[in-house]
């Protein structure tokens, strides 16, 4: 089992970052904590050319337009969004691991500016850091028995084994992190 021990992420919005680049005074920031029930965010947006007529998430690395993976614009009241994506919705394992990698961004649509007006790459907030339980039973050989172990990373790079003990066998898992060098 992977655990995120920094899980906030954050974002600015703008039109600069819109593919492509829109001319706009509209901007925003975004807050975003990841837990086992999923992603909460609180999103606010600011003069913008007219009233919000969409809001996604999105998947693609920034620079490239992606597609829609989950749709916010119900979450929003007057100017700011607050909910939760939920990993037992659409938040899968695949998207957690593309947050991770500063692959999810968010677009807001206007009637000006119907393919987004502003768009922010949510990314993580002063770094991020990982543990691993490791089990027996995740063991790919099939030992069985009580063993554990637990290893923890910083930043993580590459891929990374983590290792316990169960008697003179090994316990095995790996972490990896998909983000480019900063």
């Amino acid at each position: 089992m992977l655990n995120f021990s920094r899980n906030s992420w954050d974002n600015t919005l703008d039109g600069a970052q819109e593919v492509p680049v829109v001319t706009t005074d509209g901007k925003g920031t975004g807050a975003f904590r990841l837990d086992d029930e999923g992603l909460h965010y609180t999103i606010t947006v600011s003069e913008l050319s007219g009233d919000i007529t969409n809001a996604h998430f999105h998947r693609a690395a920034a620079g490239i337009s992606g597609g829609v993976v989950h749709g916010i614009n119900s979450t929003f009241s007057g100017n700011t969004a607050q909910g939760v994506w939920l990993t037992e919705d659409t938040l899968t394992g695949e998207l957690i691991g593309a947050l991770l990698a500063g692959e999810l961004y968010i677009n807001i649509h206007t009637a000006e500016n119907g393919g987004g007006e502003i768009r922010g790459q949510v990314l993580v907030a002063g770094g991020v850091g990982l543990w691993a339980d490791l089990t027996v039973g995740q063991a790919v050989s099939g030992l069985s028995g009580s063993g554990s172990g637990s290893a923890a990373r910083g930043r993580i790079r590459h891929q990374q084994h983590l290792h316990g003990e169960h008697g003179n066998r090994a316990l095995a898992g790996r972490g990896y992190d998909r983000r480019p060098p900063r």
